[in-house]
This record gives structure tokens, sequence and C-alpha cells, in this order.
């Protein structure tokens, strides 16, 4: 059989079969991406998040925006980093939870390493959160003080970030208020199940110098480009959750601005530095001829590799879906050639055409009880079964094999060539008829 379908078709399907794939290959890694940022935006925009922050003071007209990664940051526009932090202890990476209680009760939600809160905070003016409530708050939407973080650890994770910063204290009343006066204006911070730090090296902003609810602390790295950072020791002050009690949505708008210089206040959510060293010289711009180390020993090898499986590929494809491999050359003429060697025969022999017919007869119903009944067949009943066969599908066929059998068998020795010919013509005619018939 041969494929119908022209070249520039096929072109066409497998132009068409390759977008499918590259589609799908697409969609595949677009989903990927989202259920790999899933859990990170949805602890952005949870009660424990910062994103409602950002979208306060963009309304406030103050700029502002969130970073998740992607890209390097350059510090020239960036007057103020605030980093939220979702680790509790800042040298080790934090264990999964196994069950639903210990993913109410967890702790941490996003690792992060000492060294990059070092980087971050000496290379920008920064504004450190400390965490505070459990993943069960972020679920449940509930703020209770048995979801806080143990007091311990949060005292670790203070030691990590700076020495100098004291201990978490916890407050004893359900709702505290921190009054401040900014310019001219007095204020009121309300906070839940507040905690506060002690810091030897802290200022208090916000707050006793015993309770410090936003402090600005020293930095003893002589290495980092800042001297101090503010530290927020209950992140309830500018989250999600707490921007809706008392004044603390005014008092964001109003401080942040002020820490910032009037520049882009940015909430840096990544775990990784992406700061941009301007300081250092940028390398030569690429050139097309950079790529050609990619084909220099011993990466010829593979290229050439490539281009023999290559070669081997499209040549196998061509076989497979060019036109069909003739395994012979006989054509539709072939069973015409064997008519006009058997007329041929006749007339050799036609001194005794009508034996000679009678064996070619026999010869011929043998070959076609083969095809019909396999290797069962039978030269002694091939005629009747043969027969019988015929009767049962194609009635007409099986008298006509009838008649012209009799009439074979029913001549004499000598009869005339012309008539032995047309004789074979009308055999050959009829076994042709049964055998695509049946």
């Amino acid at each position: 059989m041969s494929d119908g379908a022209s070249p520039t078709q096929n072109g066409g399907r497998r132009s068409i079969d390759l977008l499918i794939l590259a589609a799908v290959g697409a969609a595949v890694l677009l989903f990927l991406w989202f259920m790999s940022s899933g859990q990170d935006r949805r602890l952005q925009t949870s009660p424990l998040g910062f994103d409602g922050l950002s979208i306060w003071l963009t309304e406030n007209e103050i700029e502002a925006g969130t970073f998740r990664g992607g890209f390097g940051l350059s510090p020239d526009q960036i007057g103020l980093r605030i980093l939220p932090l979702y680790d509790l202890d800042l040298n080790t990476r934090r264990t999964d939870p196994s069950t639903k209680e210990e993913l109410l009760f967890q702790q941490e939600e996003v690792d992060i390493a000492r060294d990059v809160i070092s980087q971050k905070i000496g290379d920008l003016p920064s504004l450190v959160v400390l965490p505070k409530w459990r993943t069960g708050t972020r679920l449940t939407g509930l703020a209770h003080p048995v979801l806080t973080a143990q007091q311990a650890k949060l005292n670790t994770l203070l030691s990590q970030i700076a020495p100098g910063l004291g201990q978490i204290r916890f407050a004893e009343t359900a709702f505290t208020s921190f009054e401040l006066t900014v310019d001219g204006q007095g204020l009121q911070a309300e906070i839940y199940a507040a905690q506060t730090i002690d810091g030897p090296n802290c200022t208090p902003l916000i707050g006793r110098r015993d309770a410090m609810l936003l402090a600005r602390c020293a930095l003893q790295d002589d290495d980092a480009d800042q001297s101090s950072v503010l530290v927020l020791s209950d992140p309830d002050l500018l989250n999600n959750h707490g921007l809706r009690l008392g004044d603390n949505a005014h008092i964001a708008s109003v401080l942040l601005p002020d820490f910032a210089d009037g520049t882009r206040v940015l909430i840096d959510y990544t775990p990784r530095v992406w700061m941009v060293d301007l300081d250092v010289p940028r390398r030569e711009a690429r050139t097309w001829a950079d790529l050609l180390q990619f084909f220099a020993y011993p990466f010829s090898l593979l290229w050439i590799g490539f281009g023999a499986v290559a070669i081997l590929f499209l040549w196998r494809s061509f076989v497979r879906y060019g036109a069909p491999v003739r395994l012979f050359d006989d054509g539709p003429g072939a069973a015409k050639t064997v008519s006009i060697g058997a007329r041929a025969r006749l007339l050799r022999l036609s001194t005794h055409a009508g034996a000679r017919l009678s064996d070619y007869l026999a010869a011929r119903l043998s070959d076609l009880a083969r095809r019909m009944l396999g290797a069962a067949a039978n030269p002694q009943t091939a005629r009747a079964r043969i027969d019988r066969i015929l009767r049962r599908r194609n009635p007409d066929l099986a008298n006509a094999l009838a008649d012209l059998t009799a009439r074979i068998q029913a001549l004499s020795i000598d009869i005339p060539a012309a008539e032995a010919i047309a004789l074979v013509d009308d055999l050959e005619t009829l076994l042709e008829q049964i055998a695509h018939d049946t």
C-alpha cells in the first residue's frame, strides 16, 4: 500500500506536531514554576505577609514595591529595604512537617542563611522584621498566643542577626499600645500579644528601652557599608494582619518614607542576595565569536557525534515517511504473463490439447485449494471443498466453475488450439473472480 498524503501535507503535519509539543512543554514548565512558587505567594498575601503594606504606601503616593527575585537590584534607587523573616535559625535548614499537627505548629516557613542576612543589612539601609506567628495562624486565620514562636528560638535568632540586640520579651496583656509623636502629631500603635526587645546596642524609636517595638541597633561589622540596622520586634505593626489596628497604617506611611529619605521602599522576600555591585567593572559585551569556544576540542567530538546521529535520523525518517519500497517489480501484468505462457505451452502441445488442458485444470484447482484452504488442502477432496465454499458464498461462481470444469473434462484429446486457448482464458478469468470474491 502507498501513502496518499503528499510531502507538503506531511511537512505541515510535522510542524503542527512540533507546535503542540512545544505548547505542552511550555505549559508543564509554567505549571512547575507556579507550583514551586505558590506557597511563597500564599505567605506574602496571607495575614503574615507584607503585600498590603506595599499597596498602602503606593496609595499614599509613596514609592514602594515588593521583590521576589529573578533579576539584579541596583542600590541607587532603594532608600529602605524591609526584610521580613520567617526563619528562626539562620544556621540550619528547617524540617518539613510530616503531619497536620506539625504543619499547624511549624515555626519556620522560608529558610535564609546567616551570611545572606549579614550581606543584605550591610549593603542597604534595612528594616529587619522578626517572625512571630506559626504556620497555623496563616492556615486558620486565627491569631492566638499558643501560635506564637518560642521565646528561646527568637533569642537565638537575635544573636545570629547581630550582637547586642538583647532578648525577646512578651507582653503580659492581650493588647499593648505604644505611643509616639511624629511631626507634632500623637499616634498610637496597637499590637496584639506584643513581643519586644531590650537590646543594649539599640535606641528605641517606638517603645521604652526595656521594651522596644521598633529600634535602631548598631552594627559591629567593619566591612558593612551601614553602621546600623532597624529592627522591628513585632511584625504586626506592618504586616497585613496588623495594619488595620490602631494607627499602625498611619505610622507606616509616616515613618517609612522618613527612613527611606524620600526614595523607594522595597519589601524583599528573597532568601538570596540579588544586589548588583556597581563598583565592579563590567565585562566586555559578548560577541558571536564567543560561541566558537563551544565548537573547539573536546566539544568538537560531541558535535561530530551529534551530526552523525542527526544524519542517520533524517535518513531513517525519509525512508519511513517516503514512498513505499517495492519488494517486487511485477505489476498487474504478472497474471497476464502467466496466461500468455500457458497459451504458448498449449500451442506447443496442441497435438494433445484436451489431455493437457485437463491436467492444467487439476493443477490450477489444487493451487486454488491451497490459497483458500491453506496447508490442509487435499488434492483428492479439494474440488468438493471448494465447491461447498463457493455454494455458500457465491452460488453463481460455483455454478460457473462446475460448468467450466465439466466442459474441460469432457473434451476429446485432439481439440483445436484456438478452442483450448479460449478455455484457458475463461478458466483464468473465473479463477481470478473466485480469488477476489472469496
